[in-house]
């Protein structure tokens, strides 16, 4: 069952078009994995969906109704670097998302709980967190509302080995209560560990769209995807 259809997304500038007639299905309780080039404008397409920039034209239904602005209530989105209030602490950061979004109070207790962080990060300013820290509570904030769907772009930019697949067992934990989650990432290996699914897009326009089983058996001659990918996109 899709819980977002798009149809022929494009988005034109005054002197270039930035995405082409981009068609993408998404499957309730997966993990979709994005694979781009550079340049490909993955960043606009996420951007668009979470509702930040206006699209040119398109057809889009999440949660089988047309897209409008009640639809981001069902949508949590980290986009780029994580955007936050960094006098304020962890905690000051959470409880002003649930005020707009008209979230209980209590959630935020939940939330802590899911992602993992204790009382004394909570705690402290944000501007003392580490890169890692940051990126936790902006997926903490993603998450205030309690959507259905999270998209996430390029979650491990600039991460170490350890917290890389700190935010890999986070996003799984996250799969297993039932999120539907977009994952954008240069980590090759880690949208081959953690997606159910993998998009590969060329020159603005879609190319595949597979289970990640389906992707690796097409190429059996090539051992991972980071090999797929080069000869496909070549």
């Amino acid at each position: 069952m899709d819980v977002i259809n798009i149809n022929n997304l494009t988005k034109d500038y005054k002197w270039f078009k930035a995405i082409k007639n981009v068609n993408i299905n998404i499957r309730k309780g997966s993990i979709y994995g994005f694979i781009w080039a550079n340049g490909a404008w993955k960043s606009t397409t996420l951007k668009i969906l979470s509702g930040l920039i206006r699209k040119t034209s398109w057809n889009i239904k999440v949660l089988w109704k047309n897209w409008n602005i009640d639809t981001l209530k069902n949508i949590g989105s980290v986009i780029e670097y994580p955007s936050l209030y960094e006098k304020n602490t962890g905690y000051e950061n959470l409880l002003m998302h649930a005020f707009l979004t008209w979230s209980k109070k209590e959630k935020i207790v939940e939330i802590l709980k899911v992602v993992g962080l204790n009382n004394v990060a909570a705690k402290k300013q944000t501007e003392k967190y580490s890169l890692w820290m940051k990126q936790r509570l902006a997926i903490w904030i993603a998450l205030i509302n309690d959507p259905d769907i999270l998209i996430l772009d390029e979650p491990t930019n600039g991460l170490d080995v350890e917290w890389i697949k700190e935010i890999r067992e986070l996003l799984i934990k996250l799969w297993t209560l039932g999120k539907t989650i977009i994952i954008s990432s240069h980590q090759l290996s880690e949208i081959e560990k953690a997606c159910t699914h993998i998009w590969v897009i060329k020159k603005w326009q879609m190319k595949f769209d597979w289970t990640k089983n389906e992707f690796m058996s097409k190429w059996k001659k090539w051992e991972s995807i980071e090999e797929i990918y080069l000869n496909i996109v070549s």
